[in-house]
């Protein structure tokens, strides 16, 4: 009787393998796609800023975000960045309705900015 017909080696082999792919998965899903703290800290700002009385705080947290994220996300967030300065002006114009339709635009040149991951 060779081992590979043996059930008890082909249990052995089936957990070895499940035990190794479990040690294995989490590595590759961090190298897969970088965290991006100040990026989602931006996000989280600007998603306070949407629903805020004043934005103008939560706008200039998002801004300081996007400013220490240390790449670009494929032109993203300075984009961003652009669109934001826009949303300030607008509330200091008491436009707040064109702030945030700017806002909006800003959260979704982050989140593409996250899902480029570069």
């Amino acid at each position: 009787m060779n081992s590979q017909s043996n059930p008890l080696f082909r249990q052995w082999i089936a957990f070895a393998a499940i035990l190794l792919l479990s040690l294995l998965a989490p590595a590759s899903a961090k190298a897969g796609k970088p965290a991006q703290p100040r990026m989602h800290a931006a996000l989280d700002a600007l998603h306070a800023a949407r629903s805020a009385v004043d934005p103008i705080p939560d706008l200039k947290t998002a801004m300081e975000r996007l400013n220490v994220a240390v790449r670009n996300k494929a032109g993203y967030r300075v984009e961003a960045m652009d669109i934001i300065k826009q949303a300030i002006a607008e509330v200091q114009a008491k436009k707040r309705h064109e702030a945030d339709k700017l806002i909006d635009q800003a959260i979704n040149k982050v989140e593409k900015g996250v899902a480029s991951g570069n």
